[in-house]
Parts: C-alpha cells; structure tokens; sequence
C-alpha cells in the first residue's frame, strides 16, 4: 500500500513538472513547427507514457474517469491517431460552417492548450488517487414499484420508436446534417426534452433496482435510442451507451479489467461499428476502402472536435447566461419570465459558436458542438494557467463520483445517469451533465414519494 502511495505521489509529481514545463514554453512565445504525422507521434508519445504511469499504479480502465479519457482521446485527438496509423487526412482543417485551415502559428497554440489539457487531466487524477479515500461500501439496492417502472418503459419505448422514426425521415429528407444539432441539445421544457431528460435520469433509477429483468429491459431500449441515432449517423452517442454497458457489467467501474482485453474490446467495437454502419446507415457512405482505412475514417472524422475547439478559443466575447446555466438549470426560461428575452443562441455556448460563425446555417438547425476543454477555455478568459486549473478540479469531481458510486443511493443514482453524458462530455458541454444531477435528484424524489404512495394503497 505504501509503495502504491509513492507510485501515486511520483506520477503526479511527474505530470505536475510536465505542466510547468508546457506553461514556460508557452508563455515564451514559442511557435512549434511541425508536420501534421509529428504531432501525431508526440501525442502518441505522451499516451504511452500516460499509460506507463497507470500501469505502474494500477489504475483501473473500466473507472468513469477511464472511460471519459478514452473518449477524449477519440473525440479531441482522434485525427491525431489516426495520421499516425496512416490515415490520409488534414489535421487543422474543417470544412462545415466554413473552411478553416490553420497556419503554423494557430495550430501550436491550439496544441498547446490540447496537450495542457490531457495532462491536467493526469494532475485531478494523482491528485484525487492522493486525497480521496476509497469507499469500501456494501451496494445499493432500491425496489420501485413495477407499476412505475413498467409506466416508464413504455412511455419511453413509445418515445423512442418515434424520434428514431422521424430521425430517419429528416435524415432521408435532408440529409445527415438535419441532425447534427441533436448532438448540441441540452435539457429544456419541450416535450421531446423532457422524455429526453426523464430518460437520461432514469439511467440510475433502473440500474439500482434489484429486478434484473427490469435493469436488463430498459437497458435494451436505451440501445434502441442510441442505435437509432447510429443508423442515422450519430455515432458518438452510441459508442457512449456501449462504455456505460462496459462499465455497468464492471461492477460500476469497480472491477479491474485487463488491458489486452480492453484494447482487443476497442479493436472489435470499431470494427462492428464500421461494418454496421455500412449496412444500416442512411448517411450514404459509399466506397472502396479497405477495412482499416474505414475504421480509421471513423476514428478521424470523430476528432472534428478539435477544431471546434479552435473555433472556440477564436471568439472573444460569449453571452452571460450559460455561464450560470451550464451548472443552474432554468436561468434562461426565469429571465424569459421576467422579461428579459433570451435569444436560442445565447442559451449556451456551443449554440453561440454556431451562430457567430455561420447565422444562415445556425438558423437552419445546423451546429457544430462543443467541448469540455472549450468550456475550460471560456471559464478561464483564455488564462492557461487557469484553464489547466479548471480541468483539474473537473478531474477530480468525476474520480469522486466514481469513488463514491457505493456510498449511497442519491450518488448511486445521479453518478450512473451521468456515466452517458460525461463519456460524451468531450464533444458537448457541462449544460449536459450538471443540470442532469439537479433534474436526476427531483425525479428520484418523485418516484419515492410515488412509491410510498402506492405502498400505503395495499
């Protein structure tokens, strides 16, 4: 146990200095030049030492943490790995809400904040491995009333065969794009938001339960959601819901797995989304390429990410109300209310990104996502020192989340209808994930209060 702390103490010292480092550098001035393939093998570098270190202290690979670092290597740095496995593409190139290509001097400052970012991540992690103690804590078990739960599935089994039902007409109509904002949306007030949000809050309320037919039923018809956004193209959802189920089958991120047999997991995903996609999509993907040439297309067309991120950090001044409504949900309808209108656009930053850069598509539904590390980089006025504060901490909130999945059943039920949203967290925002925790506590409340109720009628 002592060398483990040491090995914990060593690693954060390491990445600590690594940060300081990449800090100095920056604020010299320095302009790295390279080649798109030579920052892919520095980046591939710096995960083989991240992956020595986890090794060297047995970090675990099914954790939240886990699980969200893998899909902000995919999301953030997927162009990067996939240059360096031989993908022909450009790496500082976007060509959806205009064409952008980055000169010398764009590309090493949005590495640097890239790579400042990864290894502030490192930073919340030693440091929460060092502070936080582990929960060694029996499970938690909560029995709701059939009557509610099968309620529930089939409000939500009707949800589903209808939004995929329209989904695959829009996507017929008008072409993948005319669903490219579904990957931006939040939790509102319409109808459609409110079963989305009653759905992403059930999460935890159905893996808690001690019924394994009922966790095992919603389970399958939460599939059937995020495989109908598959069919249509919105992969990133999908690829999400199948990490929740690794995690879930992993005892809560609980259980150590071993690295080959994750790595062959990820091998054999990408292969099945690759092959899958080709057969049931209606994006209209059609072509020659090898197998591996698809599955890395897929690997590089997911990391369009860092350059929203770019775009991101290019505008200077964003409206005030996400800055509250990304962790206090319903400030913008109480400012509606009170008078004060609140333009679409400015109801978060991803939808005012979208707008500055392009109003006419913007207006037309169209939106390029978000970012965590954009909202690092919003929070933090561009400071980099504050920036790689921010993700820190941020680190440091989803290793307590997972340490204290067992503690009780609030946190059990809130932290696994967040596992969806935060693996997604690096293509969205954090109005995706905390306002979900406020939205999650007041429907578990109901349901309690609605299953005392029911149990007082026998």
């Amino acid at each position: 146990m002592h060398e483990q702390y040491n090995n914990y103490k060593y690693s954060l010292i390491f990445f600590i200095l690594f940060q300081t480092v990449l800090i100095l550098i920056y604020f010299s001035g320095t302009v790295l030049v390279f080649t798109d393939y030579v920052w892919s093998v520095l980046f591939m570098a710096y995960l083989v030492i991240v992956y020595f270190f986890r090794y060297s202290c047995r970090i675990s690979l099914a954790t939240i943490f886990s699980l969200f670092y893998m899909t902000s290597i995919l999301f953030i740095a997927g162009r990067l790995l996939a240059i360096f496995f031989g993908f022909n593409g450009i790496l500082f190139n976007v060509e959806f809400f205009g064409n952008r290509y980055l000169g010398e001097a764009e590309a090493s400052h949005l590495m640097f904040y890239v790579f400042s970012g990864f290894v502030s991540l490192e930073i919340g992690l030693y440091l929460s491995l060092l502070v936080l103690k582990e929960k060694n804590i029996q499970p938690v078990d909560f029995k709701v009333n059939k009557l509610i739960l099968s309620l529930l599935l089939l409000i939500f089994a009707f949800y589903i065969y209808y939004s995929v039902q329209q989904g695959i007409l829009s996507v017929i109509s008008g072409g993948y794009l005319a669903l490219y904002d579904a990957q931006d949306s939040s939790y509102g007030f319409e109808f459609s938001s409110i079963i989305r949000t009653l759905l992403a809050a059930s999460v935890g309320l159905f893996l808690v339960q001690d019924d394994r037919r009922m966790r095992n039923i919603f389970l399958f018809i939460l599939g059937g959601y995020y495989f109908g956004q598959f069919i249509m193209g919105l992969r990133g959802g999908f690829i999400c819901y199948m990490l929740l189920l690794f995690w879930y089958n992993s005892n809560y991120g609980l259980k150590k797995v071993n690295f080959l047999k994750v790595f062959t997991l990820i091998i054999c995903v990408f292969i099945f989304l690759t092959a899958i996609f080709n057969l049931v999509s209606f994006r209209g993907e059609v072509g020659t390429e090898t197998l591996s040439d698809k599955i890395l297309g897929l690997v590089y067309t997911q990391g369009v990410t860092l350059m929203v991120f770019n775009d991101s950090m290019s505008v200077s001044h964003y409206p005030l109300v996400p800055y509250f409504q990304n962790f206090i949900p319903g400030v913008s309808l109480v400012l509606s209310l009170l008078g004060y209108g609140v333009n679409t656009y400015d109801i978060n930053f991803g939808s005012f990104l979208s707008y500055t850069l392009d109003p006419v598509l913007f207006g037309l539904g169209y939106g390029l996502g978000w970012s965590l590390f954009s909202d690092a980089y919003v929070y933090s006025f561009g400071n980099m020192i504050l920036y790689s504060v921010f993700i820190v901490l941020f680190s440091v909130f989803i290793n307590y989340m997972q340490n204290n999945v067992n503690k009780n059943l609030f946190l059990k039920v809130i932290i696994s209808s967040l596992v969806i949203p935060l693996c997604f967290l690096p293509r969205a925002g954090l109005n995706t994930v905390f306002p979900l925790i406020f939205y999650t506590v007041i429907f578990l409340l109901l349901i309690i209060f609605l299953n005392q109720m029911l149990r007082r009628e026998r």
